[in-house]
């Protein structure tokens, strides 16, 4: 196409272009599209969740730039899972009293759900080669590295004497925890409504309350200010900052170094000195 367009080949659809390619050479593929074609936009689909993985590290795709689609059909086109589309589906089937499909879009959505925030805060899951993680586990290693965040910003914010930082975390990890031990209590009905069970005949409204306690959960990992998802960075080595899109959730997670000094600064840039922080 670069052949036959040359500069005027802009736009390229790629379809699940590597379903036959090894699996060595996919993060080589992001460095030949990046380095060979830079003034083409490419859309691309793929199954592959770790080459979607190295699309994201090699900077092909950034931000926002992806989609990540649950189902999709004839009639109703793509369905892409988010916060706000999951939460209306399972409604839905709570107002018709159907608790089977609902918790079923509940558990298929937090497995989803839990498997992006171990990725995106680096939570610490036990490795298996299948790549086959267990709910319980994804969910628990993104829990607990929001956790740990909260200690590291917490740690820093005492080293550098940001005392308002200091309180301004400890609230939110305070209600971070709350939240995590309201779903983790009605954790049972979830899995209860999803399989058969003789014995668990849930009615719709048993199962509101296990969509209220997980729909709260789930909004401790996005910012309130721009409802984006949390992350931390850098990819790799020490974690530095908790970021959110547009800074008012993010944290500063470096401990202000033995012996440093922090000098005065003007009121206009005091936030700035330890990162923007959640109101």
């Amino acid at each position: 196409m670069s052949h036959l367009l040359g500069a005027n080949f802009t736009f390229a659809v790629l379809d699940d272009v590597l379903m036959s390619v090894d699996r060595g050479h996919r993060r080589e593929v992001c460095a030949l599209l990046k380095k060979r074609f830079p003034n083409t936009q490419f859309i691309l689909t793929t199954h592959d969740e770790v080459w979607l993985r190295h699309m994201k590290a090699e900077g092909l795709i950034k931000g926002k730039s992806f989609a990540h689609f649950k189902h999709w059909s004839v009639a109703t086109g793509p369905a892409e899972w988010t916060n706000a589309g999951i939460w209306e589906e399972i409604d839905a089937h709570l107002a018709q009293g159907d608790v089977q499909p609902a918790a079923a879009a509940l558990r298929h959505y937090l497995e989803h759900f839990a498997g992006e925030m171990c990725h995106r805060l680096r939570g610490v899951v036990e490795y298996r080669g299948d790549g086959n993680f267990g709910f319980g586990d994804l969910i628990t290693g993104a829990a607990n590295a929001l956790t740990d965040a909260y200690k590291k910003a917490k740690a820093s914010a005492n080293s550098w004497n940001k005392q308002e930082v200091v309180i301004v975390i400890g609230e939110r990890a305070s209600a971070f925890t709350t939240a995590r031990e309201a779903a983790k209590v009605d954790q049972w009905q979830l899995n209860a409504g999803v399989h058969y069970n003789p014995w668990a005949d849930l009615m719709r409204e048993d199962f509101k309350h296990v969509v209220e306690a997980h729909k709260a959960f789930a909004a401790h990992f996005e910012c309130a200010n721009c409802s984006e998802l949390l992350w931390v960075t850098p990819e790799y080595k020490p974690k530095e900052q908790l970021c959110c899109a547009c800074g008012d959730a993010s944290l500063n997670l470096i401990v202000k170094p033995v012996g440093a000094k922090l000098a005065a600064a003007p009121a206009s840039t005091k936030e700035e000195a330890v990162g923007p922080v959640a109101k």
